[in-house]
């Protein structure tokens, strides 16, 4: 009789089957949000362009960056920065329909596949309740954060029919909302293409140009409007090229903001202003101050007073000698770090102005609060004055303001007789324009000094 010995290997497929979930999981999911992350995108985006066609409706590819991001992290630590990406992706996601997934693409860009479009109303109204969510204001740790964002959008199949190609072409739409002002979004077109090629030509030229200080510092002068005579200069960067030929500002300025070269630029323009002005003090003109502008970008990494700091004690310029001129929108805009750096610069002795005041939020609060010494009317006032009556009342309300607060007032622009005299008639201190000269290198403003 033979006997038959079975040998049976039994496992639990459940736990094998639970843990390819979760490595699956851990794969696909963004470990923060929550949200799919890139890699669960590409899957969505190739079973989305395998089931469009002519006959079918096509969708979009809506890229997502939040402006002003990074102060967040400064000011509040990484902590507040995560909590608030959790809040805006779960805002965001809360507000979708059955047809629109959002992807966090990665730090605080993401993304949004809107499946099932039929038209393009719909992708401007998503955008528009995207830019709305976006802006909630959300309290984490005690503080309360509003951002906006920019978008770009790529249509598929128009735009192209691959992950690369519509990121990149979504990517490229998104630096244009950018560009235009932020808090908006703008649709690819071919046209950015070659505006894109245009600023990365820019950027190789512009990197090499910032490193081996071939920019140029131009000055223009500040006229004290009751006797007529020179009383500060403002400096002005200007890209010299080899045919002679003046890049301007608002050209490269935007490119070396994105490109992180603002720091270099912006040490280089303050150095060099320092050190033209002590200059001109050790010749006897110790009654002469020079005014610098700050942009955002330059107050990111926290680096700004010590290269203020490092300037003054280059040139030995008196830092009540330095003005530095900022837009209401960098204080607006302010987290808490700008505040912190402009106190720190403040202690050294260096003066502050509002430039461009009347084209953005014209808060009284802001200039109550900061105690510049000098307010600047934008040029857009100045030029009409005489020509239209409601700039020429809101010039004099701002002059009247701006003495109650025993700040000075600079009317920028001024390029004729007429608007002179009529802001000598309002009681404004001092006129800046092409009345008195254009911004001019520092050999011929030797020369208009002794005039």
């Amino acid at each position: 009789k033979t006997s038959v010995t079975f040998v049976g290997v039994f496992s639990d497929v459940t736990i094998r089957k639970k843990s390819e979930q979760e490595l699956r999981h851990m794969a696909t999911r963004d470990p923060l949000t929550d949200l799919p992350n890139r890699t669960l995108f590409i899957e969505y985006i190739d079973n989305a362009i395998n089931t469009t066609n002519r006959f079918t409706p096509q969708f979009a590819v809506v890229f997502i960056d939040l402006d002003n991001f990074k102060p967040i992290n400064d000011a509040l630590g990484h902590a507040a920065g995560d909590k608030f990406l959790q809040n805006i992706a779960q805002t965001i996601s809360q507000h979708l329909n059955d047809d629109q997934r959002l992807i966090r693409f990665g730090g605080d860009e993401f993304i949004v596949l809107a499946a099932g479009i039929t038209d393009k109303n719909q992708v401007d109204a998503l955008c528009t309740n995207l830019i709305a969510w976006c802006s909630t204001e959300f309290e984490v740790l005690e503080a309360k954060i509003v951002v906006s964002a920019s978008i770009g959008i790529a249509c598929a199949p128009d735009d192209g029919v691959t992950f690369k190609q519509l990121c990149r072409k979504a990517d490229v739409a998104m630096y244009e909302s950018k560009r235009k002002g932020r808090n908006r979004f703008e649709y690819y077109n071919t046209v950015l293409d070659e505006r894109s090629d245009v600023l990365f030509t820019l950027l190789q030229q512009l990197r090499p140009a910032v490193l081996n200080h071939k920019l140029a510092v131009y000055y223009q002068p500040l006229m004290d409007l009751e006797t007529g005579k020179i009383c500060a200069m403002e400096a002005l960067v200007r890209w010299p090229q080899e045919d002679g030929s003046l890049i301007f500002p608002d050209q490269f300025i935007p490119v070396a903001e994105s490109s992180g070269l603002i720091n270099q630029l912006g040490a280089f323009v303050l150095t060099e202003a320092c050190e033209y002005c002590a200059y001109q003090h050790s010749i006897g003109n110790k009654y002469l101050s020079v005014a610098v502008n700050l942009s955002f970008s330059q107050f990111r990494d926290n680096s700004l007073p010590g290269i203020v700091e490092a300037a003054l004690q280059k040139s030995g310029l008196p830092a009540a000698s330095l003005e530095l001129e900022l837009t209401e929108s960098i204080l607006a805009d302010d987290h808490g770090n700008i505040r912190k750096q402009l106190e720190h610069i403040k202690q050294l002795g260096v003066q502050f102005s509002i430039d461009d005041f009347g084209t953005g939020y014209s808060n009284l609060n802001y200039l109550r609060a900061f105690n510049a010494s000098k307010l600047k009317i934008d040029k857009i006032f100045i030029t009409t004055l005489g020509i239209d009556q409601k700039h020429e009342t809101l010039v004099s309300a701002i002059i009247n303001m701006a003495k109650s607060l025993d700040m000075q007032v600079v009317a920028e622009g001024v390029e004729n007789e007429a608007a002179k005299a009529k802001l000598i008639e309002l009681g404004c201190d001092i006129g800046q324009g092409y009345l008195w000269s254009k911004p001019i290198p520092k050999h011929e403003f030797d020369v208009l000094l002794n005039s």
